[in-house]
This record gives C-alpha cells, structure tokens and sequence, in this order.
C-alpha cells in the first residue's frame, strides 16, 4: 500500500527476510547484543546502526521522510525521529522495553522530541494486547504532546497483536498510516480522506 505513494526502506532487523515468525525473531532477541540491550531499556542507545542505515539511503536534499516502528521496534520510530529529517513518526503496538515498561529514551532525547514542533506522531495498538501494554502510548502521548500525536486503541479478540501486518491487521490502522504519512509529507495534496478512523471501531487514547 504504502509503496504507491512512497520509495519505502525496509531494513532487516528480525527473523527470515520478507516473512519474520515470532520464533526467529525470538532467536534474534537472544542472540543479537542490539536487540538484547533494547529489552533492557537501552532503545536509545542502540538505533544508531539504524541511524546509519538512514544516512546512507536518504539523500540530504530530501525533504522529510516518515518512519514506522511496530512491536520489537515501535520505540525506534521515536528514537530516530530526533533527527529533524524525520517529519512522521508511527509507533505501532511498542513491546519493548519489557521492563521497565518505559519509552527507552534517553534524557537528551526526550527532551529533543518535546522540541520537535514540527513532529506528527501517530499509536496503535490492540485493546487488552498484553505485549503492548497502553502505559506505553499514554507515554508517547505526555512526551510528545497532545497537539502532535494521536493514538488509537481498537477493540479486538485477546491476542491480537500487530495492527499493520500479519493475519488480522487493523483496516482501520491502514489506511490512516497511508493517510497520515501523505498529509504529514506531502503538505502539497489534499489531506481530506474518506477512510477517517470510524470512532466506533478504535477509541483514541489508550
């Protein structure tokens, strides 16, 4: 979807390229020092190989560019989006740090996206999704602010999950990604969309 309106960088973090299954992922969790250090509340600290890989793929010229975390990795959508480059910033169903039940963020980083006046945000996740539990955008919301971020909660069966992908994504969730990040890019184009998240099927807040 996203791919019609943007060049799209999907760099490999987790599992088997193109179809990651949560026992990969796992196995990565277990074994890669990044990731091991991300469980234990270090997110900050460990995206600047994923800084990296951003320098080297958007040219300078560029004028702004989105970034869409989910689960693992739904805090480095906010750990990257310190860098001004970044204009949007989706944080979908964030699961780590597992404990403390915190964003990650460094001092200096949270004080830096209080800052970003310029910064859209958008959250989701699941109602009841364990994994993701709603003190995480409840975080992102204090931090960000009201006026820049918008988070959903969506009724769902126990034990849903990812909101953008898998078997059960959010039709909801999907087509305000693609709506979010036109508006939030391309200020040019009409923001207007007739796929406004219905309020009977995802509640904002969390």
């Amino acid at each position: 979807m996203l791919a019609t309106d943007f060049r799209v960088l999907l760099p490999s973090i987790f599992g088997r390229d193109g179809a990651p299954t949560l026992v990969d992922s796992l196995k990565q969790i277990c074994v890669r020092r990044e990731v091991h250090l991300i469980a234990r509340g270090a997110v900050s600290k460990d995206v600047a190989w994923l800084k990296g890989f951003v320098d080297a793929h958007v040219a300078d010229g560029d004028a702004g560019f989105g970034v869409i975390g989910m689960c693992f990795s739904g805090n480095f959508a906010l750990a990257l989006a310190v860098d001004d480059r970044v204009k949007a910033a989706v944080v979908a169903q964030p699961a780590l740090p597992l404990w403390p039940p915190s964003l990650g963020l460094s001092g200096e980083d949270q004080i830096t996206l209080r800052a970003r006046e310029d910064l859209r945000v958008r959250g989701y996740r699941y109602r009841g999704d364990c994994r993701s539990p709603g003190v995480k955008l409840k975080s992102a919301q204090r931090l960000v602010g009201d006026a820049r971020i918008r988070t959903f909660t969506f009724p769902a069966p126990l034990g849903r999950h990812s909101t953008l992908t898998g078997k059960h994504p959010s039709e909801s969730a999907l087509y305000d990604v693609r709506d979010f990040l036109r508006s939030a890019l391309k200020p040019a184009q009409d923001p207007t969309s007739p796929h406004d998240i219905d309020p009977n099927g995802g509640s904002h807040g969390t």
